[in-house]
C-alpha cells in the first residue's frame, strides 16, 4: 500500500493490513500480556537454566524449568517485596546481568506496578555505568553476582542508589553469597520475594503512554542515549512480530535466550515468546559454548546478529576443511546447488499448498541429505526460524545461512525459514521484516508498528525519483516510534526539559530527529519492484576526499566483508585525505584459517605465487608479515574491485592479530565497530600507513606479482 505525499517525498510504504496498535485492547502493557499467558498455559515450562554440574573448571548439564504458574507467583512475590521496601510507581530500576530467569522476573515485576526496567550492558565500562545510573537517577539496581564487583566499583558515585539486588537462583550463587556474605545495602533476590509473599499487592491499572523502559543506546558514537519506550511501543512492536513470526499448530516453540536484554531486539522476541507460552532457555553464559546450548535445548527459533551468523558460517567452513578434500569438494558442489535454487526465487502462487520452502525453491532433497541434515542436525533438528537483526547482513552471509541451516524436508523443518529485519532502539525494535518471497539481504517490507517512506538527499546523490529503485534517507512513522531521548539537552528544545522522577510520561529529545511525526533514521534504502527495502548506506557515517567524492565505510566494509579471510574489519580513511585506494586502511583480525589459506596455494582463491608460510607460525609474526599483507590486500581489493569506484579500492591493510571486543571498547554492545575507539587504539599505525603510501614520504608494502590496484 502507497500514497504519494510531496516531491521530496516518495512513496509511503506500509503492511497491506495497515498500522496495528494492538491484537488486544485489553492489553496494553507486559505485565496484562505475561498475566494472560500464565492463564492459558499454567503448567507449561517457562523459563529454564543449564544446571552447573560441576564448578572447576564448570560443566553443564540439562535445562532445569519452572511453570508459568511457578513464574506468576514470582513475579507478585518480587513486585510486592519491592514496594514493602520503599519502591513506587515511577522508580527507574536497572538490572544488570547475563540472561536469566531473575532477568524476566524484575521485567515483569516493574511493569505490574508501573515502574520502569533500566537494562545495563554487562560489558558496559564503569564510568558509562555510572553514567547511565546517575542519568536514570536509580533507587536500586537488580545484579548478578559476576557484575556485582563492577557495581561495587561505582557506587560512591551513585547517592541516589539504596539497594542493590543480587540475583541467588542458582545453587552456585547461594554457596558464593554464603561464603562472601553481602554488604550493607544489599539483599539477596530471595529475600526480596520474602518480604513480598507476605504481603502480596494486586497489579496496577497500566497506561499505555507510559515508560515501560529506558533502553541505553550502545554508544559507539560517544556516551550512550536513554531511549524512552512506552507500554504502547512495545505493543505494537509484539503484534508486528506476531503478524510476521507465524506459529505451526500442534508445535511448543523453543527459543534460545543470548542476545543481551539490554537490546531491545531480543526483549522483543522473547516478549513474543512468552505471549505465546514458549519454552524459553537461557544460555548458561559463555558465548564460546552457545552451541553447546543449542545442542541441549534444540531451539525452534533463533535470532542474532549478523556477527553472530558470521561466527557461525566460519566454524562450519571450519569444519568442512577438517574433513579433508573429498567433504570440501562435496561441500562446494552442494552449496552451489542449493544457491542456484535460492536465485531462482518462490515458484508461481499456483503452488502454494507447498510448506514454505518448497514455495521459494529452496530445497534440493539430494543435497539435504548427504550434506545439509547433518549440518542442521547440530542445531538440535527442531530449528524453524532464523532471523537476523541489529544490523544490516552481508548477502553472502545471508545466502550461506539459508543454505546450510534452514530449509529442510523433515516434519519439523518443513515451515523452517530466514529472515532478516531492520529498526533502530529508537522505534523498539523492527520496522522491516522479510517475507518469504524477500531476497536474501533485503530487509523485506514494513510491518505493522510503522509506515516507512524515502527521502531525497541530493548532497550524497540519492533521490527518491533514482530508477529503477528510489533512493533516499529512511524515515519512520507509526506507535512503534520511541517518545524522546531521557534527560538530553543537545536534542531536546528547553521547553520540553520539564523532567520528574514520578511523573507518568518523560517529556525527552527527539525533536532534532523528528518532522511532522517522521523519525530520520539516519541509514539510506533503496526499495525494489517488490516493495522490499535494502539498506544500503549510512547518512551519518561518511568521509569527504579532497576531490570532493563521499565514502560511505559502512557499504564499503559490507562488500569487503565478502572476503572469508577476514573476520572483523573497519574501513577508515583520513577526511580530506587522499581517495581510499591510495590511503585507505582496513582494520581487521584475519582468521586464524588465513593462516593455512594463503600457506596452500589450492586454497588461495586467487591465482598468486604464494610465499612458504606455516599455519602454526604465531598469529603476531603472520600479521606483521610483509608478504601475507600483500595477499590479504589482494583478496580485499578483488572482493571490492567489480562493486565499488576505484576511488574506494584500498592501497594498505592493517593486519590485527586478537579479536576486538566488547570489553576492550572496541566493539559497541551491539557488536559494530567503535569507530572513534578503534581508530585511538591504532592511531600511530594508520599515521605509519598513510606515510608510506603511494606518492607519499616511505616505503610501501611489498606487492604481489599481480598489482591489487
Amino acid at each position: 500500500m502507497s500514497v504519494v505525499v510531496n516531491p521530496e517525498f516518495g512513496e509511503i510504504h506500509r503492511h497491506a493490513k495497515g498500522v496495528i496498535p494492538s491484537w488486544d485492547s485489553q492489553i496494553c502493557s507486559l505485565s496484562q500480556l505475561f498475566r494472560d499467558a500464565a492463564k492459558k498455559f499454567a503448567h507449561r515450562a517457562c523459563l529454564g537454566y543449564r544446571l552447573r554440574i560441576e564448578s572447576n573448571p564448570p560443566k553443564w548439564g540439562d535445562y532445569a524449568w519452572a511453570t508459568y504458574s511457578e513464574i506468576n507467583y514470582r513475579v507478585t512475590s518480587f513486585a510486592s517485596g519491592l514496594r514493602s521496601l520503599g519502591f513506587h510507581p515511577g522508580n527507574m530500576i536497572a538490572v544488570m546481568s547475563p540472561n536469566r530467569s531473575e532477568y524476566v522476573v524484575t521485567n515483569i515485576a516493574l511493569s505490574t506496578q508501573r515502574m520502569v526496567l533500566v537494562p545495563i550492558y554487562t560489558t558496559c565500562p564503569s564510568d558509562r555505568l555510572a553514567f547511565c545510573l546517575q542519568l536514570a537517577e536509580c533507587p536500586a539496581v537488580v545484579v548478578s553476582i559476576d557484575m556485582l564487583a563492577k557495581l561495587r566499583a561505582v557506587r560512591s558515585q551513585l547517592p541516589q542508589l539504596r539497594l542493590i539486588i543480587v540475583m541467588d537462583d542458582q545453587d552456585f550463587d547461594r554457596r558464593w553469597i554464603k561464603a562472601n556474605p553481602l554488604q550493607e545495602g544489599e539483599v539477596s533476590f530471595s529475600q526480596v520475594e520474602a518480604a513480598g509473599s507476605a504481603a502480596r499487592l494486586d497489579d496496577l491499572v497500566a497506561d499505555p503512554n507510559e515508560m515501560a523502559m529506558l533502553i541505553f543506546t550502545s554508544g559507539t558514537t560517544g556516551w550512550p542515549k536513554g531511549a524512552m519506550i512506552s507500554n504502547a511501543n512495545l505493543i505494537c512492536q509484539i503484534q508486528a512480530l506476531r503478524e510476521q513470526v507465524f506459529e505451526v499448530p500442534g508445535l511448543v516453540d523453543t527459543h534460545l535466550s543470548y542476545l543481551p536484554l539490554a537490546h531491545v531486539f531480543e526483549h522483543q522476541c522473547l516478549d513474543l515468546f512468552l505471549h505465546r507460552g514458549a519454552q524459553i532457555g537461557f544460555y548458561h553464559g559463555d558465548m564460546a559454548g552457545l552451541f553447546s546450548d543449542v545442542g541441549v535445548l534444540k531451539p525452534t527459533f533463533f535470532n542474532g546478529a549478523p556477527r553472530v551468523y558470521q561466527k557461525i558460517s566460519q566454524g562450519i567452513m571450519g569444519g568442512i576443511q577438517a574433513g579433508g578434500i573429498i567433504a570440501q569438494r562435496l561441500f562446494a558442489a552442494a552449496l552451489a546447488a542449493k544457491k542456484a535454487r535460492i536465485a531462482k526465487g518462490p515458484p508461481p502462487h499456483r503452488l502454494s499448498f507447498l510448506p514454505p520452502p518448497q514455495r521459494r525453491g529452496l530445497t534440493t532433497p539430494l543435497w539435504d541429505r548427504l550434506v545439509f541434515n547433518k549440518v542442521k542436525a547440530k542445531t538440535g533438528g527442531r530449528l524453524r526460524l532464523m532471523i537476523s537483526g541489529s544490523a544490516p547482513c552481508p548477502r553472502h552471509i545471508a545466502e550461506f545461512m539459508m543454505a546450510t541451516l534452514v530449509p529442510g524436508t523433515g516434519n519439523l523443518l518443513e515451515g523452517a525459514f530466514w529472515g532478516e529485519g531492520y529498526g533502530l532502539t529508537e522505534t523498539t525494535s523492527a520496522v522491516c521484516m522479510s517475507s518469504f518471497g524477500a531476497l536474501p539481504g533485503s530487509v523485506g517490507s514494513p510491518s505493522t508498528a510503522a509506515e516507512v517512506v524515502l527521502v531525497s538527499c541530493p548532497e550524497l546523490g540519492y533521490r527518491v525519483t533514482d530508477k529503477p529503485r528510489p533512493r533516499g534517507e529512511i524515515w519512520i512513522r507509526g506507535p512503534c516510534v520511541f517518545q524522546g531521548y531521557y534527560k538530553d539537552p543537545q536534542q531536546t528544545p528547553r521547553q520540553l526539559m520539564r523532567l520528574s522522577r514520578h511523573a507518568r510520561t518523560f517529556p525527552g529529545g527527539r525533536a532534532e530527529m523528528m518532522q511532522d511525526g517522521w523519525l530520520r533514521s539516519g541509514d539510506i534504502g533503496e526499495w525494489d519492484a517488490k516493495g522490499n527495502l535494502f539498506i544500503i548506506d549510512r547518512k551519518k557515517h561518511l568521509f569527504k576526499l579532497s576531490q570532493g567524492e563521499y565514502v560511505c565505510p559502512d557499504r564499503t566494509e559490507r562488500v569487503y566483508a565478502a572476503c572469508p579471510l577476514v573476520g572483523q574489519l573497519m574501513v577508515w580513511v583520513a577526511p580530506g585525505e587522499q581517495p581510499a585506494g591510495r590511503g585507505g586502511a582496513p582494520l581487521g583480525r584475519a582468521l586464524q584459517a588465513a593462516a593455512p589459506a594463503l600457506a596452500s596455494r589450492a586454497h588461495t582463491p586467487c591465482d598468486l605465487p604464494c610465499p612458504v608460510l606455516s599455519p602454526d607460525q604465531p598469529k603476531t609474526e603472520l600479521a606483521r608479515d610483509p608478504q601475507v599483507r600483500a595477499l590479504l590486500l589482494q583478496e580485499l581489493c578483488a572482493a571490492g574491485r567489480d562493486k565499488l569506484p576505484r576511488y574506494e579500492l584500498l592501497q594498505d591493510v592493517l593486519i590485527c592479530p586478537e579479536e576486538w571486543t566488547i570489553e576492550e571498547g572496541l566493539l559497541g554492545n551491539t557488536m559494530k565497530p567503535n569507530r572513534a575507539a578503534i581508530t585511538e587504539r591504532f592511531r600511530a599505525r594508520l599515521d605509519e600507513l598513510y606515510a608510506r603510501a603511494p606518492g607519499s614520504p616511505g616505503t610501501p608494502i611489498p606487492q604481489p606479482a599481480t598489482p591489487p590496484l
